[in-house]
């Protein structure tokens, strides 16, 4: 795979990049993100097992064989989802999944106590 080019992007603060490579002869555009990102990348992945995290391409998607432009503007709007819901969903995912584990804790400690006065039966 030839590289022809890689250029740094940044959007709401964090960076990804774009190359464009040539591979059998035919032209393909990459996401992926920096370096520096490379821990962020690895809990993403540990967290959410969300594989394809600012780690895209073009060459099974419907923009493959088309301009350069079209498949760097899918890049961008995939690196801008990816960002989008790292920064705005996965707070919110963690709250759910707290509000849910307190939820059954309660439960959790409602049914020792009942358990502990001998009611037994519910």
């Amino acid at each position: 795979m030839e590289e022809l080019w890689t250029r740094r992007f940044r959007y709401r603060g964090i960076p990804y990049k774009i190359s464009m490579v040539v591979k059998d002869g035919k032209k393909y555009a990459l996401l992926r993100y920096p370096e520096e990102l490379n821990s962020l990348g690895a809990i993403v992945v540990d967290l959410f097992l969300n594989w394809d995290w600012l780690w895209k391409d073009t060459t099974y998607t419907t923009v493959f064989h088309r301009s350069d432009e079209d498949m760097i503007r899918y890049l961008h709007s995939e690196a801008r989802q990816d960002i989008n819901w790292l920064l705005d969903e996965v707070p919110q995912l963690f709250v759910d999944e707290i509000m849910e584990k307190a939820e059954k804790f309660l439960k959790l400690q409602e049914e020792i106590k009942r358990i502990m006065r001998g009611d037994e039966n519910g």
